[in-house]
């Protein structure tokens, strides 16, 4: 015997096995609804879901200073300002009118508004290198408001970073969860815009505006998803209806009254309830209860 032969056989043998698993995958099992009941089969219809891919990044929670830093330089600078360009208008209103300010006045008075009108720009440079140019705040009142909701515990700033070969995803609307607690529904966030990049990590950064965050606290690391790519039609499969079997994963379709068949479902797109696929089409009736029974029938291990 040549020394490839024990090689073919075992092809052989293996394919034969995967044949066999195929097959008896497409035969299923046939069941009267007397024996559904004994055996506590139970089945719920299939909806119809949109589904968009995601990727996976780490975030951490803010703290107030940051943000409170930022509002101080920027509300000083911008009231300083407001009030050096309301002097110079009047120093050169009365200076047009002759009156009471001289010539060295009007001249402190508009190198007073360029230091400021300097001090300014400094402040929101320093903004845009902390927060990135798409931060959702253009005004001193919606800073303000937005620090209260921080400092209470409403609201929080997420910043996430994401792996380089995220590519040309959008922000969208991103999902952030806990990493430190049981798996939770991710709450969706309000706002998301480019961050700067952090040198620690190479990658794509973004910051996050989550309402409703009394479940974060500053400095938790949280999970966080990004949607990528179109939007596809499926369903989504019940985690409770997936059994393990000869190194897949399936699920068990009513495809008629009393007959169940075994349809493999990749378990590649998790989603908050199930696992997103197309092997399965709206209307079909998933099996729920009972699918390792219908696996000991199929593959005659009941016993």
């Amino acid at each position: 015997m040549s020394p490839t032969t024990p090689r073919r056989a075992s092809a052989a043998g293996g394919a034969a096995t995967l044949l066999a698993a195929m097959c008896a995958a497409a035969a299923g099992v046939q069941l009267d609804a007397p024996a559904q009941q004994r055996l506590g089969i139970a089945t719920l219809a299939a909806q119809s879901v949109q589904h968009r891919a995601e990727v996976s990044g780490l975030g951490q929670v803010m703290g107030l200073d940051a943000l409170a830093q930022t509002d101080a330089e920027l509300t000083g600078a911008e009231a300083a300002a407001r009030s050096s360009d309301a002097a110079l208008t009047r120093a050169r209103g009365l200076y047009a009118a002759d009156t009471a300010v001289s010539r060295q006045a009007l001249e402190a008075a508009e190198r007073q508004a360029t230091t400021d009108s300097v001090q300014l720009a400094l402040a929101r440079r320093k903004s845009i290198a902390a927060w990135g140019r798409g931060a959702p705040w253009t005004s001193a009142a919606q800073r303000a408001s937005l620090l209260a909701k921080v400092a209470a515990g409403t609201t929080a700033i997420v910043r996430a970073s994401f792996p380089a070969d995220t590519g040309g995803a959008a922000a969208g609307t991103m999902r952030v969860a806990p990493l430190d607690s049981a798996p939770a529904t991710p709450i969706l966030s309000a706002a998301a815009w480019a961050a700067p990049a952090d040198p620690t990590m190479p990658g794509r950064s973004y910051f996050l505006i989550i309402e409703a965050a009394e479940s974060l606290t500053p400095g938790q690391r949280v999970r966080v998803f990004m949607p990528v790519g179109p939007s596809e039609a499926g369903v989504v499969v019940p985690a409770a209806a997936l059994i393990i079997a000869e190194g897949g994963t399936w699920a068990y379709i009513e495809e008629k009254s009393g007959s169940f068949v075994r349809r493999a479902v990749s378990l590649s797109q998790p989603s908050d309830s199930g696992y997103f696929t197309t092997a399965v089409h709206p209307g079909e009736r998933v099996v729920v209860e009972g699918a390792g029974q219908l696996l000991a029938r199929e593959t005659g291990t009941e016993d």
